[in-house]
């Protein structure tokens, strides 16, 4: 399965560590991905999409990027077991073997990401890849 992934921070790493305020999978089995019609999305996606209340004051930056405050933020769940839970459900019921794939991924999503799990001293399913579309991309001009 190919699980296209994003976040949204309260903020670049240059500054602080970032919290996660949304984070977005979007999974689609290799098959379909790749026999599916050009420039088409494939009929069956399978989606996640999560916003978190970061605890921490969100940078004006990245509020006029994403339109997500502490504001409208302040009802939703914390980064903790039960979102934790829901990502590896979601991921698990997945078509093995599973790559995540991000923009930018390997220097931003994934450290990101995984700083949040591991502080709930939790990990993903095993048999997860990652790919950083970013590099792809240069690649392919």
């Amino acid at each position: 399965s190919l699980v296209f992934f994003d976040l949204e921070t309260t903020g670049l790493p240059a500054f602080h560590c970032p919290k996660i305020t949304e984070l977005s999978f979007c999974a689609v089995e290799r098959h379909q991905f790749l026999n599916g019609q050009p420039k088409a999305m494939p009929r069956v996606t399978n989606r996640l999409n999560l916003c978190i209340y970061p605890s921490r004051l969100v940078d004006p930056e990245a509020t006029n990027k994403t339109k997500l405050d502490n504001y409208n933020l302040e009802h939703q769940s914390r980064f903790d077991e039960d979102v934790f839970n829901l990502i590896y459900s979601f991921l698990n019921r997945l078509k093995k073997p599973i790559c995540l794939i991000a923009h930018n991924g390997y220097n931003f999503d994934f450290p990101i990401l995984r700083s949040e799990i591991a502080k709930l001293g939790k990990e993903l399913p095993g048999g997860i890849f990652c790919a950083d579309s970013l590099i792809i991309f240069r690649k392919l001009q």
